[in-house]
């Protein structure tokens, strides 16, 4: 596989205003150097204002590695004049929010009016999960077997429960209460409601 990095120019004054990294797509064409989606605010900014963009591929590299290592060479060189929000070599990951600009898309959010249709359906998916994790709930509650010590004659709730409060491993409980095993941590094991 092969990356490469690449530069933005605005169609109508040719100055550079973005760097970036791809890797070659299976057709072997450089499909995220000319791709719009997935860009930033002020990247679509510069690319509005100066009626679209050039796309010129500078250095093609064998390794992912060199290729960020170029695209954070040439970003520190071209500081200030980048719309890029980090400082290269790291993808959207590297990308560290302000809590101000959390804050402000929070309240963007919480502001926001949705069509009755829409808060409908948001309205039954929620009631699918919620039916789903009581059906899960249930399931496990099922599967959980109440089990006795019989030499304390203590009774836990479940293996978790007993191997949680005495240390004994939960397959070893499990196993002397299967009578595969005659004891386990010292202590002799049953199921209840067998």
């Amino acid at each position: 596989m092969n990356y490469y990095t690449y530069a933005h120019y605005t169609a109508d004054t040719k100055q550079i205003f973005y760097i970036g990294k791809g890797t070659f797509s299976k057709q072997g064409n450089f499909k995220r150097a000319y791709a719009k989606t997935g860009r930033n605010a002020f990247w679509k900014n510069k690319v509005n204002k100066h009626q679209g963009f050039e796309v010129k591929v500078l250095a093609v590299w064998k390794t992912e590695g060199e290729a960020f290592s170029h695209e954070r060479l040439l970003i520190s060189c071209f500081e200030g004049k980048l719309v890029n929000l980090t400082d290269g070599g790291d993808g959207c990951q590297g990308r560290k929010q302000s809590e101000e600009e959390k804050n402000k898309r929070a309240d963007k959010l919480r502001g926001l009016k949705r069509n009755p249709e829409c808060r409908q359906r948001m309205s039954e998916a929620q009631k699918i999960n919620k039916t789903a994790l009581e059906s899960l709930n249930k399931a496990r509650e099922k599967q959980k077997k109440k089990v006795l010590c019989i030499t304390t004659e203590i009774t836990y709730l479940s293996l978790r429960e007993a191997s949680t409060n005495t240390g004994v491993l939960i397959q070893n409980i499990s196993k002397c209460c299967l009578g595969q095993r005659p004891n386990a941590g010292g202590f002799k094991w049953k199921y209840l409601n067998d």
